[in-house]
């Protein structure tokens, strides 16, 4: 895992594995991706970005980990990706969110209809820790998605 970083998305809705390579492929075309088990990172083909697939009981019972090449702007991509995959799918997707100069843990950013919420999954059964769902904070209407190329590098 040298030299790759863990980017995570939640989507609300259960795809294939062959759905979910068409789906990233559509977004990054110029990346070919892979899915891998954790136990066997090894198996993972030269040039490839490999993911992994979890399940669970929430209201985003899908949940995808990329292991992408580059170390820098995880944050921004998974905001790119968590967007892209809401607006191609037509569902709500979520990634992990903490402010600039924040220490707030449990914060959320969830992309659905072309909205963004700020959310919190503290005690919910996303995030392992109870019974409740995901809540919607407030609607952040200025939010500002960053834009990534073909080959997932931010385009300033």
């Amino acid at each position: 895992i040298l030299n790759r970083m863990l980017e995570s998305v939640g989507i609300s809705k259960k795809l294939t594995i062959d759905q979910l390579v068409g789906l990233l492929s559509d977004i990054f075309p110029k990346i070919q991706f892979q899915h891998v088990e954790i136990e066997s990172l090894n198996t993972l083909s030269k040039g490839c970005v490999g993911f992994f697939t979890y399940y669970n009981d929430s209201e985003f019972p899908l949940q995808i980990d990329l292991l992408i090449r580059y170390q820098d702007n995880t944050d921004l991509r998974e905001q790119f990706l968590a967007q892209a995959i809401s607006q191609r799918l037509k569902c709500a997707a979520i990634v992990g969110y903490q402010k600039q100069g924040s220490s707030q843990p449990h914060k959320n950013l969830i992309f659905e209809d072309d909205k963004v919420y700020l959310a919190s999954d503290l005690d919910s059964k996303l995030a392992g820790e109870g019974e409740e769902a995901v809540m919607r904070i407030k609607e952040l209407k200025d939010f500002q998605v960053a834009s990534f190329g073909d080959d997932g590098n931010l385009i300033d």
